[in-house]
């Protein structure tokens, strides 16, 4: 049976300190299995970028961000999709800086 896709877990927010990496991950169902774009402010991430690395082990979408920076901080989405429908989660990246105590 052909369903389109459903988040079971959706992205949720996250804290990085500068120079960390992390990683942000949804899960879904759906057949056929749903394929994911990823995105930074609503800009799509090209799948080469270096600074990202795009994962998918089955119905687990990843995206990890190496070495955060201060630019990093804002909001990513996916976008699944398959021939059946499409369905979207999003959520903040807060990125912070290294606070030295004396």
């Amino acid at each position: 049976v052909k369903v389109g896709p459903q988040i079971t877990k959706q992205l949720k927010e996250e804290s990085v300190i500068m120079g960390q990496s992390t990683v942000l991950t949804v899960e879904s169902v759906g057949n056929p299995s749903p394929t994911a774009q990823w995105f930074f402010n609503d800009i799509p991430i090209a799948a080469d970028d270096q600074r990202y690395q795009i994962i998918q082990r089955e119905n687990v979408f990843e995206l990890k961000i190496k070495d955060a920076k201060s630019t990093d901080d804002g909001k990513f989405k996916v976008v699944l999709t398959n021939t059946e429908g499409t369905t979207t989660s999003e959520a903040k990246l807060n990125v912070h800086g290294m606070f030295l105590l004396f």
